[in-house]
């Protein structure tokens, strides 16, 4: 998008703003706005946020087209927020449906409701907020795995690609953002794009572990399981970082890493599949580092202000 510089007559340049944006935001005469300067770039920002339309739907005797049509239809009048009521597990079917959607993504299920979310054209706002649900997305993620793995399996191999998938399109929605300067610090910028990257990596991870736990050769045991969630402490250790770095917290994380390290070389049995669990685990110690650097940037931005 361009804009031509105007000179008004006391000397001073103008430009105008997006018309859509400015409705959008409810902006108009007098109403203030935030301007920040860096280098060669102007960033403007209001308070004014844009109200969600929501929309609730019972879809217990809705399937294949007709679901579709629902979604369809609610996406093209606009609404931001669906909650889908469904008894039945219909993820995959959802994925399937929002291959056609850009903007729309599965964010959350809890029992019987899904709720979908427009997540196109982000903020720095947005943006933290899906970086929170991101991470919450592959720990549910690994959960869902372990029992998968340890109890009774009945996860189909459509569904568990179809939750990697959905994982790696959020990864790449905050890629894009901040490639496209949605979020307005630089520096923050660039450590949530490698939070991202990393955390797209680890649920590569969980999906080839599941993957080997089906194998015929996979043999189950309480060892295995212990270690397993230990890997899944660390993931939730960094995330806890991640929302607020205290150094109790990062030796924490290294010591349930350390642990993985010296029970993993004690196991002879599932090599393949323990090489995942460490790799998981070793990720996630590896954030610490980009964690630091981003408790520093926010410190060195509350004390300049």
């Amino acid at each position: 998008m361009k804009r031509t510089i105007v000179q008004q007559a006391n000397q001073a340049h103008t430009i105008t703003l997006p018309i859509q944006w400015v409705r959008e935001h409810s902006l108009g005469k007098g109403s203030e706005i935030d301007l920040e300067l860096f280098e060669r770039t102007i960033i403007l920002r209001t308070q004014n946020f844009v109200v969600d339309k929501s929309l609730s739907i019972n879809a217990s005797k809705l399937s294949g087209k007709k679901l579709s049509n629902m979604i369809a239809a609610a996406y093209a009048s606009g609404v931001d927020i669906l909650k889908i009521e469904n008894e039945k597990d219909i993820t995959l079917e959802l994925h399937t449906i929002f291959h056609t959607l850009i903007g729309y993504a599965l964010v959350e299920h809890t029992k019987n409701i899904y709720t979908v979310k427009d997540i196109s054209g982000q903020n720095q706002v947005h943006i933290d907020q899906i970086m929170n649900q991101l991470f919450q997305m592959i720990i549910a993620y690994y959960e869902d795995a372990i029992k998968d793995i340890f109890n009774k399996p009945t996860v189909a191999e459509s569904t568990l690609t179809a939750r990697d998938a959905e994982t790696n399109k959020f990864c790449l929605l905050v890629q894009r953002a901040i490639n496209k300067q949605a979020y307005p610090d630089p520096l923050l910028g660039r450590i949530i794009f490698t939070y991202s990257y990393v955390l797209e990596i680890m649920s590569d991870e969980i999906t080839r572990l599941w993957r080997r736990a089906k194998s015929p050769s996979f043999k189950s045991s309480k060892e295995l399981k212990d270690l397993t969630l230990l890997s899944k402490q660390c993931l939730e250790r960094a995330f806890e970082i991640y929302i607020h770095y205290t150094q109790e917290k990062v030796d924490e994380l290294q010591s349930l890493r350390d642990k993985i390290r010296k029970l993993s070389a004690t196991s002879e049995k599932n090599q393949p599949y323990v090489y995942h669990v460490v790799r998981i685990s070793e990720e996630a110690t590896d954030l610490n580092h980009i964690a630091l650097m981003k408790n520093c940037i926010q410190r060195i931005g509350q004390s300049s202000s």
